[in-house]
């Protein structure tokens, strides 16, 4: 009968709530519409949160898989992770004592050869075991990997992506071979939705040992084919800190005995992380401190919304103070009234959450149909699923008490006699009550300027991103690259391809000029070896090497500070070398660089030594967070004629101006017009992938600035809530007046 009695005053609360609300639309909507605004925010954000934070990753116990790399140190505290070697995995392997289950994943890119397509893929070389044991994820079709198809040829695993949007979800591919360069390959199984590894976004992956020939030459000489990622599983008592500590003694003892001029590894560190981390940290270094940062600014949005919310109903007892006190009169006890405002409260919060959840969707379409910056594969989907709805409900609940408590303890204390001689004087006229409501709406202009600050020291540096001068510059160049046929397999067949294609571009209407090499800017700098005759610890790592054209450095408008430029004679003269005063700054301060003589490493092969010709100033190509990064650079020209191998790819440059800019896909038009066996790749205007790195922090300054500027809307939706009660409660006064 309790609970009988107990519905039947709720229904009457209800009813009683609904009608009061009728009577003050005006008051209505805009304390649903500051609800509804704070808790669509707040769940709009947190969706984002848990696809990427919390959603459970696709790998079985995801909590003791971790990631091995090697840490190079660079400037001081400052290091750079590096891939380790399969050596170091092998000592791991044998010795480790926190990790077991280790398996690794290289790259490599062979050319995928499919009815009437050709097209350069990015392949993973994988260990037998990387699936089934120390990943423990299943495919969606066929198997994964055995330890007896080391026996049976090339195998191949299909990521899900590629098999849809390449393969055409053909199901019968399973079983059947498909070709890459010169091996056949067969097709065991294809992963799930939303599986992947290193490399990332890879669109296949191929055991380690029994891949395409051509492309494993490729990376053979490029110096990768024996690095990787190392993944491994934490033994039951470890963790990462420990394994951590035993790997970098393991590794230390390992190469205690190399000599500077042999290896680099000597002074490394390795680091061991969460795999939850390193695949943040791979898409965006900053990812997760962002996506924690903007949910701790909408929490503080919604907390905002919520004093507003608790003084606009402060504000509206002072208008009730009389109808309380009538209610009170006959006997209604403090918890009857209590439960009435309470009611009310909850009705609002109700009406505020439907309203924030339909904000929150359109939100979350928004976020998806703009696609501002990239999220990691292995997130879940960003939506309203119903982990994210019961956050809704929950974030509903905390804040219908968080704003209406206050004013329902508040308006309950009622005094019978001061209630019923006047109205509008009484719970509210109190100073103490005025000067609690007045400090907290304080709180909340100064959290709003606060927001509003920090979302102004973003922006800044965004702007300070924008307009920082990179030492290049990108404007008007479009690029594009291909995989070349097996019969440029030597230096002359390259150079006349290059010759003749460097003829078509410069005949284009509007070209002004044309250049070969990898061009920025970049995601990663490089990790080549170099020595320096004369120095006692001549290995140098994060040096990023490239082969440059004579005037890919004109092309690109960079500034000599030192010495000269490439010239034509320099095309066939002895090996030279151009260096970035950064590299100077590093690792020949306090000396003429010009003149010096550097050496490079192709892989295992020590290359011959190269004098330095000149010196560029900055060339910052890497963007970390909220800073351009500028690493040392080595731009190299010249030398003895050596047989390149297999695997040849060619990136140019085209620079044209005015109304005839030409596009990337005129470039690869002029190439497949120079060799039509020619497999095009990517093409792109280098002022769109500049525009591209640029997107994640704008977008992550543009959001606190639209939660700051709501704040600052929500603050002054409390200014008027407070002024209200002032007037509401010196209405006899004015009359008096």
């Amino acid at each position: 009968m309790t609970i009988l009695r107990w519905i039947v005053h709720a229904l009457q609360d209800v009813r009683f709530a609904m009608r009061q609300y009728s009577k003050q639309p005006g008051f209505s909507l805009l304390a649903v519409l500051t609800l509804a605004f704070g808790i669509g925010a707040t769940t709009a954000v947190y969706s984002l949160v848990h696809a990427v934070l919390l959603c459970p990753l696709p790998f079985a116990d995801a909590d003791g898989l971790v990631m091995v790399w090697d840490n190079s140190p660079q400037d001081g505290d400052r290091f750079k992770a590096i891939m380790a070697s399969r050596e170091d995995v092998d000592q791991y392997v044998e010795s480790s004592r926190t990790l077991d289950r280790f398996s690794s994943a290289g790259r490599i890119r062979p050319t995928l050869l499919y009815r009437g397509i050709t097209k350069r893929v990015l392949g993973g070389l994988v260990t037998s075991a990387i699936f089934s044991e120390t990943l423990g994820s299943s495919p969606l079709l066929g198997r994964t990997f055995r330890d007896d198809d080391r026996q049976t040829g090339c195998v191949v695993v299909l990521a899900h992506g590629f098999w849809t949007r390449v393969l055409g979800s053909d199901a019968s591919l399973v079983g059947k071979n498909l070709a890459f360069d010169d091996t056949l390959c067969a097709v065991v199984g294809v992963m799930p939705v939303g599986f992947d590894l290193f490399p990332i976004q890879a669109d296949m992956w191929f055991l380690r040992d029994h891949a395409p020939r051509e492309a494993v030459e490729v990376a053979r000489r490029g110096g990768w084919l024996n690095d990787g990622i190392v993944y491994a599983r934490l033994k039951p008592g470890s963790n990462a800190e420990q394994a951590e500590v035993e790997l970098t003694a393991l590794h230390r003892g390992l190469h205690v005995n190399d000599q500077p001029s042999e290896r680099g590894e000597r002074g490394r560190v390795v680091a061991v992380t969460s795999i939850r981390s390193a695949i943040t940290s791979v898409t965006a270094p900053s990812l997760s401190a962002s996506l924690w940062l903007a949910f701790g600014a909408v929490t503080l949005l919604l907390l905002i919304a919520c004093v507003n919310v608790a003084n606009l109903l402060l504000a509206r007892l002072a208008e009730r103070q009389r109808e309380l006190s009538v209610r009170a009169a006959p006997g209604s006890g403090r918890a009857r009234l209590v439960r009435q405002l309470a009611t009310e409260g909850f009705l609002l919060a109700a009406a505020g959450t439907s309203i924030g959840v339909a904000l929150a969707w359109a939100g979350v379409r928004w976020f998806r149909y703009l696609n501002p910056f990239e999220l990691p594969t292995q997130a879940g989907e960003v939506g309203l699923n119903p982990c994210v709805l019961l956050f809704a409900v929950a974030t509903s609940a905390v804040t219908s008490v968080l704003f209406s408590l206050f004013p329902a303890l508040a308006g309950s204390s009622v005094d019978l006699s001061q209630g019923l001689r006047a109205a509008g004087r009484g719970i509210l006229g109190r100073s103490g009550s005025k000067r609690a409501t007045q400090a907290l709406v304080a709180l909340e202009v100064a959290l709003s300027f606060l927001l509003l600050a920090g979302a102004g020291l973003l922006m800044s540096s965004v702007l300070h991103l924008e307009s920082e001068q990179l030492g290049f510059d990108v404007r008007g160049i479009a690029t594009a690259n291909a995989g070349m046929p097996r019969r440029y397999s030597t230096r002359e067949s390259r150079e006349a391809f290059e010759r003749t294609l460097r003829e078509r571009l410069l005949a284009m209407p509007g070209v002004t000029g044309v250049a070969f090499g990898d061009f920025p800017p970049n995601l990663d700098g490089g990790q080549s070896q170099i020595e320096i005759q004369g120095q006692a610890v001549e290995k140098v790592f994060d040096v990023d090497v490239r082969a440059a054209s004579r005037d890919y450095l004109e092309m690109l408008r960079v500034a000599v500070v030192r010495g000269r430029m490439f010239e034509d004679a320099d095309r066939t003269g002895p090996a030279i070398a151009i260096v970035s005063q950064r590299f100077v700054d590093e690792y020949l301060k306090g000396v003429d660089p010009v003149g010096r003589s550097i050496r490079v490493m192709d892989g295992d092969i020590r290359g011959e030594w190269r004098m330095i010709l000149g010196v560029i100033g900055p060339w910052k190509h890497m963007i970390s967070d909220t800073a351009w990064r500028e690493t040392p650079i080595v731009f190299t020209m010249g030398g003895k004629p050596r047989d390149p191998g297999p695997g040849y790819s060619v990136w140019v440059g085209v620079r044209s101006g005015g109304a005839q800019s030409v596009l990337p896909r005129e470039i690869q038009r002029e190439i497949a017009q120079v060799d039509p066996n020619a497999v095009l790749q990517e093409a792109e205007v280098l002022s769109d992938r500049l525009a591209a790195m640029m997107v994640y922090p704008r977008f992550r300054a543009v959001l606190l600035m639209v939660f700051g500027a709501g704040a600052l809307l929500l603050a002054a939706v409390g200014v008027y809530g407070v002024v209200t009660q002032s007037v509401a409660q010196r209405i006899p006064e004015f009359g008096l007046r």
